[in-house]
Parts: structure tokens; C-alpha cells; sequence
């Protein structure tokens, strides 16, 4: 049987790149928000 703290460490490499994607997109719309003309292509 698989535990299930291995099945969430086994899980955790893909929720944890889905969060930082997210996080990402979330902090360059607030800098793009702030600085209009930021040097992120809109």
C-alpha cells in the first residue's frame, strides 16, 4: 500500500509547478498593473 504522505511527496513536484505558474502570472499583472510601461510584453 502506498502511504499517503508518499502519494502526496509523489504529488507535489506537479501542484507545487501549477502554484509557481500561478503565482508567476499573478506577480507580473500586478507589476503590469503598477508599471504600465513595465518591460513585460503585455
Amino acid at each position: 500500500m502506498i502511504k499517503p504522505i508518499d502519494a502526496i511527496r509523489n504529488e507535489l513536484p506537479v501542484v507545487t509547478s501549477k502554484t509557481l505558474d500561478l503565482f508567476e502570472s499573478a506577480v507580473s499583472q500586478e507589476l503590469t498593473k503598477k508599471k504600465p510601461k513595465s518591460h513585460i510584453p503585455s
